[in-house]
């Protein structure tokens, strides 16, 4: 629950960080994207975790999940 509304950097949850039903902005550390993107990367974190993929960090803050969809 609430994939759009959480950041993959730093774990923040809150309504506020949907600007609109397609921008997602943490209103904790900053981090932008499309909201789609972001809901999809947190799905997929909660996958690997619950895989339990061997060296898997699904604790928030990989590169992977936050460079790609940055928008400054």
């Amino acid at each position: 629950a609430y994939t759009s509304q959480t950041c993959p950097r730093c774990g923040d949850v809150a309504a506020e960080n949907r600007e609109s039903e397609a921008v997602f902005r943490c209103r904790a550390c900053g981090l932008g994207g499309h909201a789609d993107v972001i809901a999809a990367l947190n799905i997929l974190r909660r996958g690997l975790r619950a895989l339990l993929v061997p060296g898997a960090d699904t604790s928030g803050g990989e590169p992977w999940a936050w460079e790609a969809t940055a928008m400054n």
